[in-house]
Formats: structure tokens, C-alpha cells, sequence
């Protein structure tokens, strides 16, 4: 049996030393909210803390991708509401992942 961590998640990618996480979303929603894809850095260098944030990230995603998907097509001044509260809900996304690396 290998000692290896094996391939990092799909939603992982690395540049240089630091891992990152990036989730594409659905096309319904880029429609709905304009936004393709979240990513977001996981200052990290190490794989197994990486993997650890982005598995905690992507059920943080998951729930997050089934509110857009209840809206119906809006006009621009809801869909300029809709990308705030995205972009605060990746803040406090970030925020809580910070706390979890300073918890160990």
C-alpha cells in the first residue's frame, strides 16, 4: 500500500506552493447570477489540510448552489443584490476557514 496521498480533488489546483479551491457553477445559475465559478485561495501548502478545506468548502458549496436555483430570471437591479450576497456569503465562507486553520 502506497504512503502517497494520491491525486488532490478536482476542485483543488495548486500555484506554486499555495492550494486553492475552485468550484465551476452550474450554467442555470451563471444565467441567474453571473458568476461562473468561486475560487478561492486555501493558504495552504500542505495537500492534507488542502483536501481537508475543500472537502469542508465544497459541502459549504453545495448548499449554496441550491438557493440560485429557486430564483427566477431577474432584472439588474436583483441580479446586482443576488452577486452581493454571493460574494459576502465567499467572505464568510473565507472568514470560517480561517477560523478552522487557527483551531488546528
Amino acid at each position: 500500500m502506497s504512503s502517497s496521498l494520491g491525486k488532490s480533488a478536482s476542485h483543488i489546483f495548486h500555484r506554486g506552493t499555495n492550494s486553492y479551491y475552485r468550484k465551476a457553477l452550474p450554467p442555470e445559475l451563471y444565467d441567474k447570477i453571473g458568476i461562473k465559478e468561486i475560487k478561492t485561495s486555501l493558504a495552504s501548502s500542505s495537500i492534507k489540510e488542502a483536501r481537508f478545506l475543500s472537502s469542508w468548502l465544497n459541502i459549504q458549496m453545495n448548499q449554496f448552489v441550491v438557493f440560485p436555483r429557486r430564483v427566477r430570471p431577474v432584472d439588474d437591479e436583483q441580479l446586482t443584490q443576488i452577486r452581493n450576497i454571493a460574494i459576502e456569503w465567499v467572505r464568510k465562507k473565507k472568514e470560517e476557514l480561517q477560523n478552522l486553520r487557527a483551531m488546528g
